[in-house]
């Protein structure tokens, strides 16, 4: 069963399609042309998800990195023997 796409959201009810038979010079046939309009909406949680909290979350790691200490006269390598 496929689910529909849960980031977008149609706020129209009806969307409008207008339908119109052109005749050019050059050509003998009528073209026809079928103008669909369909307005969506993006849902703000699409956003928080993908782009707010991975941004929070790199920002907080490079503050922590900003305030901790490092010691030059650690070994951070230990043999244990």
């Amino acid at each position: 069963m496929r689910h529909p796409p849960q980031q977008w959201h149609a706020t129209h009810g009806v969307a409008s399609l207008v339908r119109e038979e052109k005749k050019y010079d050059c050509c003998p046939n009528n073209y026809t042309m079928l103008h669909y309009d369909l307005v969506i909406q993006r849902k703000p949680l699409y956003y928080v998800l993908n782009l707010i909290a991975p941004t929070a979350v790199i920002t907080f790691i490079s503050i922590i990195g900003f305030f901790t200490s490092v010691n030059p006269f650690t070994n951070s390598f230990s043999v244990c023997v």
